[in-house]
């Protein structure tokens, strides 16, 4: 497909918008600034260096393993075998309450692994943020939650999609 435009560079492009903006501060208008303290362009291009590092915090990521059992015992299982193979904290999809909640963390040492669970510790990152301006964090105060089973789905880097 061939599209009418000629292919200019950053610098021709950020003069034509700062001519049509007339005078008014283009970071006002094109420039997004992250909840991490990163600006982001709206140039979509390559990016000229290499990407920031987004998480500021002592343990950045955890693998965390999603287990969808509905038996305690098995989903006890599942995590203790994903937690061996390197996952570093389980998700448990069912909320299990009582005798069934020990039995399904049972062995699992949350000072090391976290275990989060639906519903209880589950944040939706954008619902509070465009209820009320709040950012989710988890419990502890220094987790940010997300959901990445769609991440990078339509082509975005995950910084975009971040």
């Amino acid at each position: 497909m061939e599209f009418p435009f000629e292919k200019i560079g950053h610098a021709e492009w950020r003069a034509q918008v700062d001519k049509e903006l007339k005078g008014k501060p283009y970071e006002d208008f094109l420039v997004w600034r992250s909840i991490e303290g990163f600006d982001m362009e709206s140039w979509q291009d390559q990016l000229p260096e290499m990407v920031p590092t987004l998480i500021n915090s002592k343990e950045p990521w955890k693998a965390i393993e999603y287990i969808n059992e509905q038996n305690a015992t098995e989903a006890n299982s599942k995590a203790l075998a994903s937690l061996m193979a390197g996952a570093e904290g389980v998700w448990f999809e069912k909320i299990f309450r009582g005798a069934a909640a020990e039995v399904a963390m049972k062995s699992i040492d949350q000072s090391y692994a976290p275990v989060f669970i639906k519903h209880e510790t589950l944040l939706d990152f954008f619902g509070p943020t465009l209820k009320d301006g709040t950012q989710p964090v988890s419990a502890d105060g220094d987790t940010l939650l997300l959901r990445g089973e769609r991440l990078r789905e339509r082509g975005a880097t995950v910084i975009q999609e971040v």
